[in-house]
């Protein structure tokens, strides 16, 4: 019987072949896969470079266009940055970019009088009259601006200060895109350094005077619900349409119109929401909430906070924490839990409303869509005990008393 063959072993030859296609097949997905790649972004590069947004103005090209430089230091730079959008404006202030590439974006103009946003105005246009109030940032006029009298937010220094002028055109940007019949009326700026300025509804009456100084005991508490109502549909829009924090909500910072309408006004301070938003200490201790004054996370619920306390005003016609010094009272509402003493006779309903706005748990407090439906049930409630006649007398005598047109 014949014995089987023996198999042949495979040759070195057999093995080279295939392996050879694998290595090649390999070889060439790895070109074709970097073709790919370097040609996607030699496409992306092309697209940046043809967006004018991107595209930088050197001092040689500079030369070649009708302008002037508005920078707010003294040394100048070899490159300029072209116009951007009001949104991008926005971003850059409140993300603190320096103030002089901020500013650049006002200083491309193909003509002096070319205006590059609806809102800016031009100084030769505004006329200062009295000066009707001051502070570190500079002052506040009464005038004239086209035959309409407005308020005038001057910035004192604007030409070499570079951190206010960061925080002054983050006001202008911001202001700019508010519109609510509770929001005092932007109706534009200047950005002619040094002349760099705030437009706005001239108002005579803040709040805090008309509490503290002028009225008293004179204003019907049917009108105070009213200044509470609009309060709370002001911050309402600031914070679900604007997305805005005011972090500066205070008696003065309410002014009153002719019609007893209440109005926020200066968002100096005021920023942008984000989560887990964190700053050094701003605002005014006796209205401030005391996360912010912890330098704690914070959200739009300091703003209630700072609400609950204008309400207290509203009740009492009293200043808060009066005697005390400023930095003792933002030690004891932070740390001790120090709050305005509730008046024995308060009307129903706004005790506890204020506690809940002062809460030191931010998640303990409502919000101005709550407030609002708090509010409204509580003036249906004051409704039932008074003819609507009656209602219309005492609005138009509080009205009247305090020397105020009534329409």
């Amino acid at each position: 019987m014949s014995s089987d063959p023996t198999p042949a072993c495979p040759t070195s030859h057999t093995f080279s072949q295939p392996l050879f296609i694998l290595l090649t097949t390999f070889l060439l997905i790895l070109i074709l896969s970097t073709i790919y790649f370097l040609l996607q972004i030699t496409q992306k590069l092309l697209k940046i470079r043809s967006d004018p947004r991107n595209k930088l103005v050197t001092k040689e090209q500079s030369k070649q266009k009708n302008t002037f430089d508005r920078g707010v230091g003294s040394e100048r730079t070899d490159v300029e940055f072209g116009s951007r959008e009001l949104v991008e404006l926005k971003e850059r202030a409140f993300n603190q970019v320096p103030a002089r590439r901020l500013s650049i974006s006002f200083s491309f103009r193909k003509q002096a009088d070319e205006k590059e946003y609806e809102w800016e105005i031009h100084w030769k246009e505004i006329h200062l009259e009295e000066k009707v109030g001051e502070g570190s940032f500079g002052e506040v006029f009464r005038g004239s601006w086209l035959g309409t009298t407005v308020a005038v937010k001057t910035m004192r220094n604007a030409s070499s200060n570079a951190l206010k002028m960061d925080k002054f055109l983050g006001e202008i940007a911001l202001t700019s895109t508010l519109h609510h019949p509770n929001i005092v009326l932007f109706y534009g700026a200047c950005v002619e350094v040094p002349n760099v300025c705030l437009v706005m509804e001239y108002l005579a009456i803040n709040l805090y005077d008309l509490l503290h100084t002028r009225a008293k005991s004179q204003i019907h508490f049917f009108v105070l619900h009213r200044f509470a109502c609009d309060v709370a549909r002001g911050m309402k829009y600031l914070h679900r349409r604007a997305k805005v924090i005011q972090r500066d909500l205070k008696s003065r910072n309410i002014m009153v119109d002719n019609n007893f309408n209440a109005k926020i006004c200066d968002f100096g301070l005021s920023r942008y929401m984000k989560l887990d938003q964190t700053m050094t200490f701003c605002g005014t201790p006796y209205w401030t909430a005391p996360e912010i004054i912890r330098q704690e996370a914070y959200t739009e619920k300091a703003d209630v906070y700072s609400y609950g306390i204008v309400l207290w005003e509203l009740i009492t016609a009293q200043e808060p924490y009066s005697g005390m010094e400023s930095m003792e009272v933002a030690y004891a509402a932070a740390e001790r839990g120090l709050r305005p003493t509730i008046p024995t006779v308060c009307p129903e309903g706004y005790a506890e409303l204020m506690q809940r706005c002062w809460s030191d748990d931010p998640a303990d407090r409502p919000d101005f869509t709550e407030v609002l439906e708090i509010l409204f049930v509580m003036k249906k409630s004051f409704e039932n005990l008074m003819t609507p006649a009656m209602m219309a007398t005492h609005r138009r005598k509080s009205i009247q008393d305090l020397g105020v047109q009534y329409q």
